[in-house]
């Protein structure tokens, strides 16, 4: 029998030299990264390359690039 674990967690931002840029709220573990990214209305500047995971499909914010 596997026991539930009780987790956190929270989305962060960093920039190429892995300077943290953004840390959201801490959510419970059972909460989607897109469902934070919705309740926290991420903004990002224009024309940078945003690196993401399968977390946050369907997540296409204007003017960046996606890989």
């Amino acid at each position: 029998m596997v026991k539930k674990k009780h987790c956190i967690k929270n989305n962060l931002i960093t920039s190429p030299q892995h300077k943290v840029l953004y840390l959201s709220e801490t959510y419970d573990g059972s909460v989607h990264d897109i469902t934070i990214v919705h309740e926290e209305d991420w903004l990002f500047p224009e024309n940078i390359i945003v690196y993401q995971d399968t977390g946050f499909q369907g997540h296409v914010p204007e003017n960046v690039q996606i890989i």
